[in-house]
């Protein structure tokens, strides 16, 4: 049950990042001259800068889905399963992950009166 939130989280801070750099980016060619920005070298602090222009937690954030493939490896590098990830947020209280991969599938459900649902099929991802 880790890898929904692990990758939740991942996605986020991937996201945060992204948008981040493209403000910075943008807000960097209408500098005054001889002014110049530089980016945070500690993650942290990158981060928290980046923060106040996205909350996932917002209830103003419209709703959104995400849809992702992914490649797992075995412990030689070798490519092993394919997968496919996705997540749908309505609100800070209504979200669904699921993991789909060959003989394996894992929802998370989470409704708007505070249930947790939980679909498991096949092998278990591991």
């Amino acid at each position: 049950m880790g890898q929904p939130c692990y990758l939740f989280c991942t996605m986020r801070w991937l996201l945060l990042s992204a948008f981040f750099l493209t403000a910075v980016m943008g807000a960097s060619g209408q500098t005054a001259t001889g002014t110049t920005q530089s980016l945070p070298d500690d993650p942290q602090k990158l981060l928290a800068a980046a923060e106040p222009f996205y909350n996932f937690n917002s209830p103003e954030l419209k709703p959104w889905h995400l849809k992702a493939t992914y490649q797992l490896y075995d412990d030689k590098g070798n490519p092993s399963e394919q997968g496919t990830y996705e997540y749908w947020w309505a609100s800070p209280q209504v979200y669904r992950s699921t993991w789909t991969r060959r003989k394996a599938t894992y929802s998370d459900w989470h409704t708007a009166d505070g249930r947790h649902l939980v679909l498991a099929m096949g092998n278990a991802l591991g």
